[in-house]
């Protein structure tokens, strides 16, 4: 046994804790918040503190389970946003483990000792893993589907189908992406159906208890009348009917050049790993292997096909499968595997510590450009919005006052009603808007205090006469900025 295998050997799964843990832990608390966490954020708060279920329904059409989870857990925790970025820290921790278990499971223990260390050291995990969104409960589920249908493979045992099918149900109040698990069964299904010889029974009972099982768990959701509103959703993302029709080569494009940079070149263990892959023979493989394989790369032919542009935050639902196949195909290399290691260790830690950095030095092409453009330098950033926000506290002191947001969603908006409601009593934040009628008794209740209006870069919304510019709180780049307004005749009566 080599020196490789003797030092994998004595590695076990609680030693390689820290490696995933450490990264995480630090980046929750240098990252600002981002537009999407901070519309979660304040959906969690409202639903769980309001005892209202369904509001991120009702408000926006997006499933209520990671709501309420984020909202428990912001009850837990002083800063809300913490809370549910610890949510994500925890379904990748959930991934983290059941990648151990599958590769030690499905190749070796050294396997799976190469894949958790590359998923841990990942700059794209690490990123990901510490953002209160979705995907990492996605990404989670599509383990415990994978697990589930290893454990069947291997017993054949119903109740196991039976948990299979509750995991796809519950997946369904997380977010429609979900059903993109259906190529999972599908797989499945065609490659068990020599050794299962094949009948109709076969398939009715095989589908039928994986469809009516997920049915039944997401029934009360879709029962409500709001429902309707999650189907028009995905428009949103990906092509109609229509659209594939009139077959949009340009967008095809764009996005196999970009799930390629995302897969192969987000600076991570998956670059090395494709240049140095050896050839396999996918026929002589084991066949839970041959599902991971085969499923990863439909998925990423659907995705390319179907999504209206294709970026690493909605392939990342797939992290746990994309990892499991990059260490089949280069298990045997040790070189590249330690190589892979330090290098995405190293982007890493420039992620963790200087993360805007991070993103500035990314070619600035494709989907590179338009994450540094969400998490970065654009209105969606949360740069400046923590600093503005401490300036207004600042400002007001012990007196009583008002910060405005436009009606509207994201940064600094919602992250403003995050943070100012209600930890700080004295500081009251709602919306102004002329299309709101307590607008006009807002204006006339805080005459005489502090008014602020907190908005992105020069948009002031329909008071704006009413207000001047007191503080511009720049992004990374300079492009766009949060700014912090003060009523004109507060500012001219000190």
């Amino acid at each position: 046994m080599g020196t490789f295998n003797k030092l994998t050997a004595k590695i076990s799964l609680l030693w390689l804790l820290p490696l995933y843990l450490l990264p995480r832990l630090v980046f929750i608390l240098r990252y600002p918040i981002f537009n999407d966490e901070s519309t979660y954020v304040r959906y969690g708060q409202v639903t769980v503190r309001g005892g209202y279920i369904w509001y991120s329904l009702v408000m926006s059409g997006k499933q209520p389970l990671p709501y309420v989870l984020y909202g428990l857990f912001s009850l837990l925790m002083y800063d809300p946003l913490i809370a549910a970025r610890f949510v994500s820290i925890l379904c990748g921790l959930g991934v983290f483990t059941l990648l151990y278990y599958l590769l030690n499971k499905s190749i070796n223990k050294e396997s799976a000792i190469v894949g958790v260390i590359l998923y841990a050291v990942s700059p794209f995990s690490v990123f990901y893993d510490s953002l209160a969104l979705v995907e990492t409960m996605i990404s989670l589920c599509f383990m415990l589907i994978l697990t589930l249908l290893y454990l069947y493979m291997n017993k054949k045992d119903v109740r196991v189908l039976i948990l299979c099918s509750i995991v796809f149900g519950i997946s369904l109040w997380i977010k429609s992406t979900s059903l993109l698990f259906s190529v999972l069964f599908i797989v499945y299904f065609l490659l068990t159906i020599k050794s299962e010889h094949f009948s109709l029974k076969y398939a009715l009972t095989f589908f039928g208890i994986i469809l009516g099982g997920a049915f039944f768990v997401v029934l009360p959701l879709v029962m409500r009348p709001e429902f309707a509103r999650t189907l028009s959703m995905p428009s949103e993302y990906t092509f109609t009917l229509g659209e594939l029709l009139s077959v949009p080569w340009q967008a095809w494009r764009t996005n196999i050049v970009n799930i390629l940079l995302v897969v192969i070149g987000y600076l991570s263990p998956l670059v090395i790993g494709f240049v140095t892959m050896r050839k396999s023979d996918i026929k002589n493989t084991d066949m839970f292997i041959r599902l991971i394989l085969i499923s990863t790369v439909t998925l990423l032919c659907l995705i390319s096909f179907l999504a209206r542009y294709a970026q690493g935050r909605y392939l990342y639902f797939m992290i746990g499968p994309i990892v499991m196949s990059l260490v089949f195909l280069f298990h045997s290399r040790r070189m590249p595997v330690i190589i892979s290691a330090l290098v995405s260790g190293a982007f890493s830690l420039w992620l963790v510590i200087f993360p805007s950095s991070y993103f500035l030095h990314l070619p600035q092409t494709y989907a590179f450009a338009s994450d540094t453009d969400q998490y970065v330098t654009g209105w969606a950033s949360g740069y400046g919005v923590r600093e503005a926000i401490e300036y207004i506290k600042n400002d007001a002191g012990d007196r009583r006052a008002f910060v405005a947001v436009r009606w509207d969603s994201g940064n600094p908006e919602d992250a403003a009603l995050v943070y100012l409601n209600p930890p700080y009593a004295k500081l009251t934040t709602w919306y102004l808007d002329k299309r709101l009628k307590m607008s006009e008794l807002i204006l006339k209740q805080y005459e005489g205090k502090p008014f602020y209006l907190l908005t992105r870069k020069g948009q002031k919304g329909d008071f704006g006469d009413m207000f001047t510019l007191v503080r511009s709180f720049d992004k990374p780049g300079g492009k766009e900025s949060v700014e912090v307004y003060k009523r004109i005749s507060i500012t001219n009566n000190q």
